[in-house]
């Protein structure tokens, strides 16, 4: 996984707001802190070089949002409409993540640290060299999607609904879930621990476990 190509140091002091001073609404090398941006309706923004510190953007709809090179810390995006976006080298570190939609978009080298994300959207997404990190993804969706190259990584994944995406060579085996959706042949060739093995068997092969 690349990580961001970004120097703290050299990036400008700015507001989100900035953003409406150019006709193609980018932000480019700014560090942008403690701000609130709720309901904000833009298509096609730009995010470029940017460090976001507890940032509020909660129920924001940002469609076919940009970002490249970017870091979220401690940033609220609860119920943002991220849908067709494409980011690339960015970081999501202790970030809240409720019902965020991230569906129709792409994601490559992204890392979501220690981030609270239950009911958030990534179905019908290809998602590459992504890792998840001490995350919470219960109830959420990654349905019809391409993971590539992508980890969980103690993870809570209660309830979370895989359909029609296939988890070979991913490993679930430190994350933690007592029910989870998808199909038989989906989990074909995932790493799991001998528990969820367990759950698997019982759920797909009607085997019965005796103790």
């Amino acid at each position: 996984m690349q990580n961001p190509k970004l120097v703290k140091a050299t990036l400008k002091e700015g507001s989100f707001f900035q953003i409406y001073d150019e006709e193609d609404y980018t932000l480019q090398n700014q560090v942008i802190q403690k701000e609130f941006i709720e309901h904000q309706v833009i298509d096609h923004p730009t995010f470029e070089g940017c460090a976001f510190e507890n940032v509020l953007f909660s129920e924001n709809t940002f469609t076919r949002l940009e970002v490249t090179d970017c870091i979220f810390k401690n940033c609220d995006f609860s119920n943002a409409n991220l849908q067709q976006s494409t980011i690339h080298r960015t970081q999501f570190v202790d970030c809240k993540l409720v019902g965020t939609k991230f569906s129709e978009s792409y994601l490559g080298n992204v890392l979501f640290k220690e981030c609270y994300m239950p009911f958030s959207n990534f179905s019908d997404s290809k998602i590459k060299s992504v890792g998840f990190e001490k995350s919470d993804l219960s109830n959420g969706d990654i349905v019809e999607s391409n993971l590539q190259i992508t980890t969980f990584t103690e993870c809570k994944l209660e309830n979370i609904n895989l359909y029609d995406t296939s988890l070979r060579k991913i490993d679930l085996s430190s994350c933690h879930f007592d029910t989870l959706d998808t199909q038989k042949e989906n989990i074909r060739g995932c790493i799991l621990n001998q528990f969820q093995a367990i759950y698997f068997a019982q759920k797909y092969l009607a085997i019965q476990i005796k103790g």
